[in-house]
């Protein structure tokens, strides 16, 4: 099975994602089976160290980040499938989102 991935901007919606999405069992149980997660905060307005702020912009560069929040999801070896950001509906919806973006391949791994 290839796991998909997803870059997690975070930022002060991330506390939304989190309660609505993110903590929630069934999106614990689906991005077990599915998904490796990487959360990457680009904080504004926190004091970061030259490195860090360099780090985030070559990330932010890399992975399209226009701004906050976003949810970029990847297949199994990288590839860019999309991207997400806030979205009502909890989990049942936000992994809706994610298997529209996965395609044929969520069909075969997901749930």
């Amino acid at each position: 099975m290839s796991r998909g991935g997803i870059l997690e901007d975070g930022t002060r919606y991330f506390g939304n994602r989190a309660t609505q999405v993110f903590s929630r069992p069934e999106f614990a149980d689906y991005s077990a089976k599915n998904l490796v997660l990487l959360e990457v905060d680009f904080p504004q307005g926190k004091k970061q160290s030259a490195e860090q702020k360099a780090a985030n912009e070559k990330l932010a560069q890399q992975f399209g980040i226009q701004g906050s929040p976003t949810i970029v999801v990847m297949n199994g070896t990288g590839k860019i499938l999309g991207q997400l950001g806030y979205m009502p509906g909890g989990p049942k919806a936000f992994i809706a989102a994610i298997d529209r973006l996965r395609g044929p391949e969520s069909a075969r791994t997901s749930r």
